[in-house]
């Protein structure tokens, strides 16, 4: 993606309900939230430094070093935009993070300056990946978490994106996409440890599939008798009860096939 492309997105993201939107991106990143947190978390350290690629909005970094008090929060960003938003939204979290405009492939942190590395929806812009991932494998300590979320390969927002792209009205410049396998690969290349790959969240189609009667048990279908409402209402939840459990067994055991986001924590 062109470098006004990214300061566009950032001064459009300015623009409306700041606060609205913090919550609106807290809801779609509590899965990669949740990871990053636990991560985080296995550092036994008074002071941990992390730093966050691509920040764009860095709210991640924000609600990172709000929940953990030991966090000293770095974020970049190669657009100006970016880190002008980072500063705004600041204001909102009153806590302090270290923004700097800043090219993922030619960072000028020292070697070995980070406890924890990681981004979300970076990778995937990178036609040629391993310059950054040699460069995040550099600032990281030894014994040092790196995070990475990106698309996975097989839904149907892989497709819809390469249609787009094909007709050129993807928003988001030049995307690929990884398989739980591709990620592994790509992390290993690099002489990093795989710890756990995680999934998490859904496409509009999957996602209907994976709640589909939770959604009908909240429509007041059969006005006209209370009785039978009720009745229904309960069938409807009994049977998604039913249906919350296979998921979870599929989430568990085959979420990386199925999933819109894959995560591979690694170790230096």
């Amino acid at each position: 993606m062109a470098l006004n492309e990214f300061n566009n997105i950032n001064r459009e993201w300015l623009e409306g309900n700041t606060l609205k939107k913090i919550k609106e991106h807290m809801v779609l990143h509590k899965g990669f939230m949740a990871i990053i947190d636990k991560t985080a978390q296995r550092i036994n350290k008074d002071k941990v430094k992390s730093l966050e690629i691509g920040c764009s909005t860095a709210i991640d970094s924000y609600l990172l070093a709000e929940k953990n008090k030991n966090i000293e929060a770095h974020c970049i960003d190669i657009s100006p935009e970016s880190i002008k938003t980072v500063k705004r939204i600041g204001k909102h979290f009153r806590l302090g993070v270290s923004a700097d405009v800043m090219d993922a492939e030619r960072m000028d942190f020292k070697d070995g300056f980070f406890d924890i590395v990681f981004s979300q929806g970076v990778i995937e812009h990178f036609r040629n990946p391993d310059k950054v991932m040699g460069e995040q494998k550099r600032v990281l300590k030894k014994g040092g978490f790196l995070v990475i979320d990106v698309p996975q390969k097989y839904t149907f927002y892989t497709l819809i994106k390469h249609r787009q792209i094909r007709k050129g009205t993807w928003p988001w410049g030049w995307e690929t996409e990884y398989s739980k396998r591709q990620l592994v690969r790509l992390g290993k290349r690099h002489g990093l440890r795989l710890e756990k790959v995680y999934a998490y969240g859904y496409d509009g189609y999957m996602g209907f599939l994976r709640h589909p009667f939770k959604k009908v048990a909240k429509r007041n279908i059969y006005k006209g008798s209370k009785v039978l409402f009720a009745l229904c209402k309960a069938l409807y939840g009994t049977i998604g009860w039913i249906w919350d459990a296979l998921w979870g067994f599929v989430e568990r055991n085959f979420g990386v096939y199925l999933m819109m986001s894959i995560v591979a924590v690694f170790r230096k």
